[in-house]
């Protein structure tokens, strides 16, 4: 009998194991589920009284900062940069800051916010993609001109793509789900980078060729000087 229920404890240990490696950690951490559920007030209390870390990356893939940029409540926000929460970290699954995060929600509250607390304004998520580029394809006027005002580099770009690239249509291009419609271009975005930077041109390529062949009516005009231009400078 003592042999029989011995044989069968072996099975059982590994069964639980088997269960628990099974098991899904997590989406959020505590911390992250509140920051989601923009329930600010247990957000404050688990930063100010359980000691929860503001730069946890849970199973998301997310730190409570990537989530907060993209909800509406500013509280939220602000509750994490007062605790100290990392402006620039990277997601782990888009390799976005939460001001990357912040201009693709197209919530510009939290963009002010994050750059007024220092964000840096040229930093890269993993793809090589600027804040400024990024705002740019989305057609972010404003966000375009704040981000210039506070030293982004206009010639910054990823891989053969910059910010004029992007207005001119290419943010189309590179986010199908939620960017603009493919051939829109943004003639004011396009005018604050060509006044901020004179000698900034479209990147040579097909990238840049591709334009022309998506440009609906009203851009085409626009991005066929912008070619032109760029292959003056060539």
């Amino acid at each position: 009998m003592n042999r029989t229920r011995a044989s069968h404890l072996p099975l059982a240990a590994l069964a639980l194991l088997a269960a628990a490696a099974c098991s899904e950690p997590a989406e959020h951490t505590a911390l992250g589920a509140a920051v989601a559920a923009e329930r600010v007030r247990e957000v404050r209390a688990l930063l100010d009284h359980a000691g929860s870390d503001p730069d946890e990356i849970a199973a998301s893939g997310w730190a409570p900062l990537h989530l907060a940029a993209r909800i509406r409540d500013p509280r939220v926000l602000d509750a994490l940069i007062e605790a100290g929460a990392d402006l620039d970290r990277l997601d782990r699954r888009n390799g976005w800051t939460p001001l990357l995060h912040a201009i693709h929600r197209r919530n510009e509250d939290a963009v002010r916010a994050l750059i007024a607390a220092g964000a840096e304004v040229n930093r890269r998520g993993d793809s090589g993609v600027t804040p400024l580029a990024m705002a740019a394809g989305y057609g972010m006027a404003d966000t375009v001109e704040l981000l210039l005002e506070r030293g982004a580099d206009p010639h910054l770009g990823a891989l053969d793509a910059n910010p004029l690239w992007a207005a001119a249509g290419g943010g189309a291009i590179r986010d199908f789900t939620d960017g603009p419609p493919l051939g829109q271009c943004f003639p004011e975005v396009i005018a604050t980078l060509e006044a901020a930077a004179p000698d900034l041109r479209l990147p040579a390529g097909l990238s840049s060729r591709v334009l022309a062949w998506l440009a609906s009516d009203p851009c085409a005009p626009v991005v066929a000087r912008l070619l032109d231009e760029a292959r003056a400078g060539a």
